[in-house]
């Protein structure tokens, strides 16, 4: 049982279905790019019923997105719009229409990154505002699990901002190295470098908190993600 199985499994327990207001059956990768690639040229042309169905199609992605990167806790209301507001801004530099989702994410992972930074200066002077912590959202699940997750992003909340969103999204979200390239516009061998560090900080990190460890130890979870830093598989 390896930390990183236990953040891929803690990331499937609170994975649980959310309202998105709009029944979206699962597509077939090729059919959802050709989609992405018409909704894009619409976009990009200045169609008004295109901007309706981008929020359709990525509210769920970008909703996603914002929650794994930032962890429990806060309303995600604001930030998801203030995404499509710079998405809708931004959409017409678009150079690749095969790149919309991509470009929705990295929106949405900037979006994140500055949240990030906002919570940590907010930490520093809450004894001196008389600030509080915002609540936490895992409320529904069950205690051991939400303790888990909760230690969880403890560990990752001590990674440096961009340290932080690539273990996210190689660990949590399962973006292949290439995917992670693409999001972030770093180069693949910058992401193996960075990932091939990573592994060694956050098993330390976890192997030392009480709660992480005593799940690495009972290998309570099934082993889904290894340790080993794999070789940045393309996506297919």
């Amino acid at each position: 049982m390896t930390s990183f199985s236990v953040a891929a499994d803690l990331k499937k327990r609170d994975s649980r279905p959310r309202a998105t207001g709009v029944d979206a059956p699962e597509r077939a990768p090729s059919r959802a790019q050709d989609d992405d690639v018409a909704l894009a040229r619409e976009l990009i042309e200045g169609r008004a019923e295109a901007a309706l169905a981008a929020w359709r199609r990525f509210h769920p992605l970008v909703e996603t997105t914002l929650r794994r990167m930032l962890g429990p806790g806060g309303d995600l209301q604001d930030p998801a719009q203030e995404v499509f507001l710079r998405f809708f801004t931004k959409v017409g530099e678009l150079k690749k229409v095969e790149s919309l989702r991509p470009f929705v994410m990295a929106i949405a992972i900037r979006r994140a990154q500055e949240e990030i930074k906002r919570r940590r200066v907010r930490r520093w002077f809450a004894p001196l505002l008389g600030d509080s912590l915002m609540p936490s959202t895992t409320t529904e699940m069950d205690p051991e699990n939400r303790q888990a997750i909760l230690h969880l992003y403890r560990v990752i909340d001590r990674l440096s901002v961009t340290d932080r969103t690539i273990y996210v999204l190689r660990y949590i979200e399962g973006l292949e190295q290439a995917q992670i390239s693409e999001t972030l516009a770093i180069s693949v061998s910058t992401v193996r470098r960075r990932l091939e560090r990573l592994s060694k900080r956050v098993n330390h990190l976890m192997s030392a908190d009480p709660v992480l460890s005593e799940f690495i130890a009972r290998g309570k979870a099934p082993g889904v993600v290894s340790t080993r830093v794999d070789r940045g598989r393309s996506p297919r």
